[in-house]
């Protein structure tokens, strides 16, 4: 691992996997699957920076269980007799999603960059861990080691060995580098909204950005959200749910909820009650968000949602002060897909489970 910056990260986004590597220079890299190769390149020109991504189509990794990667470090490149040094190779296992049942994820929001106090709850299930859903609010974003803070943090749970569901929160959108943050996550064609399938699970990930109007003073004029939303709502409008036995949803603000679109927070209301019909036609088994720093469960049309939805809504990530102490005690959340049913716990992070609950697997009703 000599030319990486942390270990690489196999996102999921549609029906692929884009597979992010962070090197500690500039240079070259490839991806081997298989016996074939994958680059990272501009219309035919291979890239020379830090940070790569390849996508390729979920299929050819999951059959090939494990993934070489081949980096060259930039000596030179100019118009003629470009140079690199000499070529490195590392190689990883992969472990994909085969399981119909006893799936386990973990669910992280509202880290804050507060990355050591998440690895001994993201470490819940040890090595039984299938999947990791990372829901927004990792960190502002202003000097690359920042993105390598966030690749490393989730490197270092998945080990390049397991796929990765990434979704962006408010608190990502800010900073003088947060425009650049696609290039280091997995996204929809630069899109941080879009659906997903991987093994038997399937859903959607939404993206609210900001939670303020994009007049408001703080953003001094350099936020457009209110067009995105609308953008989002058209591929909401598009969507399809997946022929699989899962189907869930994943936003990091939620936006039904009374409790968090209150005061100068309560944006756009109509548009999201047109999100909210849009997801209520797509029936998914549930919700799963963030953003409140407390755990809180609506039942389908809560008294205190906004406006009626007929799936359950987990706030699934908390934050909790603790007496003589600086930094706030955080919790999240473990997820089991059993063959009938979501069972969910949110956990301590010294990984003590507070509270379990379960949800029905709504296939009947799709």
């Amino acid at each position: 691992m000599a030319f990486l910056s942390c270990n690489p990260n196999v996102f999921v986004v549609g029906g692929d996997y884009q597979l992010v590597v962070m090197c500690e220079e500039l240079g070259i890299c490839t991806l081997c699957v298989g016996g074939e190769v994958f680059y990272d390149t501009v219309d035919g020109i291979l890239k020379t920076q830090r940070c790569h991504k390849f996508v390729l189509p979920q299929s050819v990794l999951d059959e090939a269980k494990g993934y070489s990667l081949t980096f060259a470090p930039l000596i030179e490149k100019k118009s003629y007799w470009s140079t690199h040094g000499e070529e490195q190779t590392v190689s990883f296992s992969f472990r994909p999603i085969e399981k119909t049942e006893e799936i386990h994820a973990i669910y992280l929001a509202d880290i804050h960059d507060m990355y050591d106090k998440a690895l001994t709850p993201a470490r819940y299930f040890g090595e039984e861990l299938d999947l990791l859903i990372m829901n927004g609010d990792f960190g502002e974003l202003n000097r690359e080691e920042d993105f390598v803070r966030l690749l490393s943090f989730l490197g270092t749970v998945t080990r390049g060995e397991i796929p990765l569901i990434f979704g962006r929160g408010n608190h990502d959108t800010r900073g003088k580098m947060s425009e650049n943050l696609t290039e280091y996550i997995g996204t929809e064609h630069g899109k941080t909204y879009f659906d997903f399938t991987v093994g038997p699970l399937s859903g959607f990930i939404l993206d609210c950005g900001e939670d303020k109007p994009d007049a408001h003073e703080v953003y001094g004029g350099f936020n457009c959200f209110e067009v995105f939303r609308h953008q989002e709502l058209c591929f909401l409008k598009s969507l399809k749910p997946a022929p699989r036995p899962y189907f869930f949803a994943i936003c990091h603000v939620p936006f039904m909820y009374s409790g968090a679109m209150t005061g100068e927070f309560a944006i756009m209301p109509e548009l999201y009650r047109e999100w909210g019909r849009c997801v209520d036609a797509l029936n998914p088994d549930f919700m799963i968000c963030g953003h409140m720093h407390k755990h809180s469960r609506l039942v389908p049309n809560d008294e205190r949602s906004l406006f009626p939805h007929g799936y359950p809504v987990a706030i699934a990530s908390a934050w909790k002060s603790v007496e003589g102490e600086t930094l706030p005690r955080l919790s999240f959340s473990a997820i089991t897909w059993h063959k009938d049913e979501t069972e969910i716990s949110y956990i301590d992070e010294d990984a003590s489970v507070i509270e379990t609950f379960s949800y029905p697997t709504r296939r009947a009703l799709r």
